[in-house]
This record gives C-alpha cells, sequence and structure tokens, in this order.
C-alpha cells in the first residue's frame, strides 16, 4: 500500500491537487471567472491512464490466467489442451482489438468536445454587443444565451466534430472574420488528428482481417475447385477426392505451426530475441505437442 501511495505521489498526484483547488471562488465576480473552470481540464491525463492499452489488456488476461486455472484444477488433462490456448489467445486478440476501437472513438468524442469548448469560450471573449450583423458572432447569430449548459454543449460538441472531420455541413459556421480565422487554423488541425485516427483505425481492420484468414484460404480454395471444373470440361472432381484435399487443408491451416513466423515482419520480430528465448517458443508453445508425440 505504501508503495502505490508513494507511485501515486510522484506521478498523478500533482496534478489531482491542482484540479482541485477552487481557483473560481478565488475570482468570483470578475468577468470571467468561469474561466477558472479550465484548469480542471488537466484531469484529462487521468481519462489517458484509464485508457491504456496496456493497462486493460493486463487485466483480461489476469482474468483468463485464473479462469484457465480453474479449470485445469477440474480436469487436469487439459493443461495439455492446445485447442483451448489458441481459442483463448485468439478471443483476447479480438478483445484487445475492439478495446482500441473503443479508445478511437472515446479521443473523437473528447477531442471534439473540449475543442468546442474551447470554441464556446473564444466566441464569448471575442463577443461584440456593438457589431453588426455580418460580424455579429457565432454565439450571438445561433442565440446561444437562449439555451441551457447542456444544449450547448451538445451543439459546440457538434459542430467541433464536423470541423475536425472536415465534414462541414453548414448548419453552424463563424461568423466574424475573427472566428473564420480560427475555423481555418482548425480545420488544418482537424486534418492531422482525423488522419491519425483512421490511419489506427485502418490498422485494427486489417489486423481483425488476418484473424480471419482461415476463412478468406478456404474461399480461395473454393475458387480453385471452380478453376479446375472450368478447365475440365466444366465437370467437378470428385466429392471423395473433393473431401480429401479440403481435409488436407484443414488439418495444415490448423496445425501448421510455421505460419507464426511466415512473414519477414515476424521473421525479423523473432531474429530480435535471445537464441534461448526463441528456443523456448519453438519447443514449449510451436512444437511442444509434436515433440510430445516424437517421443512417445
Amino acid at each position: 500500500m505504501t508503495e502505490i501511495a508513494k507511485r501515486y505521489l510522484r506521478t498523478r498526484f500533482f496534478f489531482d491537487a491542482i484540479a482541485l483547488i477552487p481557483f473560481y471562488s478565488f475570482f468570483e465576480g470578475a468577468k470571467h471567472a468561469k474561466l477558472c473552470y479550465i484548469v480542471k481540464i488537466i484531469r484529462i491525463m487521468k481519462g489517458y491512464h484509464l485508457l491504456s492499452s496496456n493497462t486493460f489488456m493486463r487485466q483480461v488476461k489476469g482474468l483468463f490466467i485464473r479462469r484457465l486455472e480453474n479449470l485445469i484444477k477440474s480436469d487436469p488433462e487439459l493443461a495439455e489442451n492446445s485447442d483451448l490456448d489458441n481459442n483463448n489467445i485468439m478471443l483476447i486478440l479480438m478483445i484487445s482489438h475492439f478495446f482500441k476501437t473503443f479508445k478511437l472513438v472515446v479521443i473523437i468524442l473528447t477531442v471534439s468536445y473540449f475543442m468546442g469548448m474551447w470554441w464556446y469560450i473564444y466566441c464569448d471573449l471575442t463577443l461584440d454587443e456593438n457589431a453588426t450583423n455580418q460580424d455579429v458572432g457565432f454565439k450571438s447569430h445561433f442565440s446561444l444565451d437562449l439555451n441551457t449548459n447542456g444544449e450547448n454543449a451538445v451543439i459546440v460538441t457538434y459542430y467541433a466534430f464536423t470541423t475536425l472531420s472536415t465534414v462541414g455541413f453548414g448548419d453552424y459556421h463563424p461568423r466574424s472574420n475573427a472566428e473564420r480565422g480560427v475555423c481555418a487554423f482548425i480545420l488544418l488541425i482537424g486534418v492531422a488528428i482525423f488522419s491519425y485516427i483512421m490511419g489506427n483505425f485502418i490498422e485494427i481492420l486489417i489486423s481483425i482481417q488476418d484473424l480471419n484468414n482461415d476463412f478468406d484460404e478456404g474461399e480461395n480454395l473454393s475458387k480453385w475447385f471452380g478453376l479446375i471444373k472450368r478447365f475440365n470440361s466444366s465437370r467437378s472432381i470428385s466429392l471423395e477426392l473433393k473431401l480429401k484435399i479440403e481435409e488436407y487443408f484443414d488439418y495444415r491451416w490448423i496445425n501448421d505451426k510455421n505460419k507464426a513466423v511466415s512473414t519477414d515482419e515476424d521473421q525479423k520480430l523473432l531474429d530480435q530475441l535471445p537464441p534461448a528465448v526463441q528456443r523456448k517458443i519453438y519447443s514449449d508453445f510451436l512444437f511442444k505437442s509434436f515433440i510430445l508425440n516424437f517421443k512417445k
């Protein structure tokens, strides 16, 4: 417990302490005293820690390990069940990909919300009561003063999201020249942010697709059967031979351990490990069942 407290004092305590200081009460009565609440934005660092993929996956893996240990206690023969291990690994990978997708959604909504709040604050600070209709300002033109705080939060978040994503439906738009200049700068930021987010999202989709390669290979095998039929005067091969071919490939796709290091990237990653660890991966994981059968 003491170590946890020391680690908290060294890391997040400062940000939590600053966020708890009531700066608003120090400047109560000032024109823009509400701006003191901006200090609380530093607590977003805590949210970033809670959304850490490594922290979340450590909890998930610990849960699966405890579940597996309980299963082995009830049935010791499951300790050598490689299919159970493979199913758990696939499930953990899928959970990891879904969590990363959820994290991206939260990041998009959080960035849109805070960008919308900054936009509202800027429009409030630069509001000119004596401006002409052309430069009346975003807040006055769309009568945000007549809305509740919750309604304004939804409006500015929606506006920030459509602006950052460079969609811009036009229902909400800057009114003064100063607001147009700031909005142009936000558009530049939006391109960078959404390019980064979409790049990560595409990587997740590619990873999920790689998990389903067996289904793609089965589809390619069906196309190959069709190609054989085409060059055989539209006559299909015998059902018995077809079943034998399918059985062979099904066995190969499931039991071909070399697929774990089939790409150049996989091989480069494996080469970076110490030789002793490489041998352990081959002997204790990839080819463990083969070695046990060979010993028998």
